[in-house]
């Protein structure tokens, strides 16, 4: 929470919050991996899909956010919220796509790979992938 308070708007990028910034991150890993106990499908699944395009996020989300902010600029904590709930919904969409079908990817290069080189042990990783 202190991070939120001492960073400023247009400035958040500024070295003066990385401390804060990291010790903010270091929170949340910890926080997220002293829930070993919780074991379930639906928390399973949402971590499934909200890694399924965290790259493509990663991507998208400053160049929806930049504009926003060069158009409203004083939205303050709306247009980042709406900001956040449009990049997300972006990426998830594109990274059905994209994303998402690496393992189809991995298979088809697989499958190539056996086809120009020969190896059945190629043709048996792709059929695996």
């Amino acid at each position: 929470m202190a991070y939120f308070l001492v960073a400023c708007p247009y400035a958040e990028y500024q070295p003066k919050t990385y401390p804060l910034l990291i010790l903010f991150l270091l929170g949340v890993v910890g926080a997220t991996q002293a829930m070993w106990a919780i074991n379930s499908d639906a928390l399973t699944g949402a971590v499934g899909l909200f890694s399924g395009y965290s790259f493509t996020l990663y991507l998208i989300h400053h160049t929806i956010m930049y504009p926003a902010f060069l158009l409203w600029k004083d939205g303050g904590w709306l247009v980042f919220g709406c900001t956040i709930i449009l990049a997300n919904v972006v990426a998830a969409t594109l990274a059905v796509f994209t994303e998402m079908r690496h393992k189809q990817l991995a298979k088809h290069l697989l499958a190539a790979r056996a086809v120009f080189s020969g190896d059945a042990t190629a043709t048996k990783r792709a059929d695996w992938a």
